[in-house]
């Protein structure tokens, strides 16, 4: 049975392409997280977590209230990645691996489904995978940077 092109692996609904936003899972919400919350006068505030006794509460107390912008080309810009002028889903960033050797770490990004790949060239014409999965945000493209320490 194929798939249907409006659904995500994991059996999700795709926005709508005029969706910019999100409302992140509570449990997804950590130390550094950035999202916008909603004022009483209606209008949208960024908002980042701070490590604080009461940091979270603000969060926990809102439904609905909170929100995340999808990922964006310039997002992963800012975070040093190049796009590939070729490959209009495709990045490139030089890092530096845990045993001292430079590295570019190659992304392919796709906007729509939100899957993103993260590899480098281990030689003989082939990529070596390091990560392959769903990252609608910023934050959880920064964690998974991290995790990788890229």
């Amino acid at each position: 049975m194929q798939e249907n092109q409006d659904t995500l692996m994991n059996g999700s609904e795709l926005p709508s392409q005029t969706d910019k936003y999100f409302t992140p899972d509570i449990e997804d919400i950590r130390v550094g997280y950035e999202c916008e919350l909603e004022g009483s006068d209606k209008k949208w505030y960024p908002y980042k977590v701070e490590l604080t006794k009461d940091s979270y509460g603000p969060l926990i107390d809102l439904d609905g209230n909170k929100r995340v912008p999808y990922l964006t080309k310039e997002q992963i810009e800012k975070e040093g990645w190049e796009l590939n002028k070729q490959y209009c889903r495709h990045f490139g960033k030089q890092c530096i691996r845990l045993d001292g050797v430079q590295q570019l770490m190659e992304m392919e990004y796709d906007f729509k489904t939100y899957i993103l790949k993260i590899s480098y060239d281990c030689g003989e014409f082939m990529n070596c995978f390091l990560f392959e999965g769903i990252c609608k945000d910023i934050n959880t493209f920064r964690y998974i940077c991290k995790l990788l320490n890229i």
